[in-house]
């Protein structure tokens, strides 16, 4: 059976219109503050060594980010993501106790430069509901979106709630 996309992977039925979260600024930018290299970190590893469970851990953590805006920047949520994702306890601890390995750090490394000289440089996320969302009808469209978005709040400053 399949299991349904997260709100976060799905276009909004029209072949070529996607829609994007209206408050992704906040999202991303407060994903990044917290550390999202720990949760790269986790996913390369299960890429690794787990690989049939790489797919449902993406899925796992992106719902966390993005619908539920829950955190996943220290081991106790990766934990729980990893549990979520179908690893046993034991095959999510030793990847989480493993994380500031360097070996861990390298395997980053690596994957981030693959897909660099693949010709990857961002990775747009899309949602589907529409109450909370801008659709647009081409990539154009949706890149112009950005940039002004960007340009906009260019002295926004995110504060961690305390």
């Amino acid at each position: 059976m399949l299991r349904a996309l997260p709100r976060t992977l799905m276009n909004t039925g029209s072949r070529n219109t996607h829609s994007l979260l209206t408050d992704y600024i906040g999202t991303y930018s407060s994903a990044l503050a917290n550390g999202s290299i720990i949760p790269a970190l986790f996913l390369c590893s299960v890429k690794q060594r787990l690989p049939e469970h790489f797919l449902r851990s993406v899925e796992v953590i992106g719902e966390r980010i993005w619908d539920r805006r829950l955190p996943v920047c220290k081991g106790a949520h990766l934990s729980t993501c990893a549990r979520e994702a179908g690893l046993t306890f034991l095959e999510a601890e030793e990847i989480i106790s493993r994380l500031s390995h360097v070996d861990s750090k390298e395997l980053l490394r690596r994957n981030s430069e693959e897909a660099v000289l693949l010709g990857a440089s961002f990775a747009p996320l899309f949602v589907s509901s529409p109450e909370y969302s801008i659709t647009f009808h081409n990539f154009h469209d949706f890149r112009t979106s950005l940039f002004n978005n960007r340009m906009n709040h260019s002295h926004t400053h995110i504060h961690k709630p305390k």
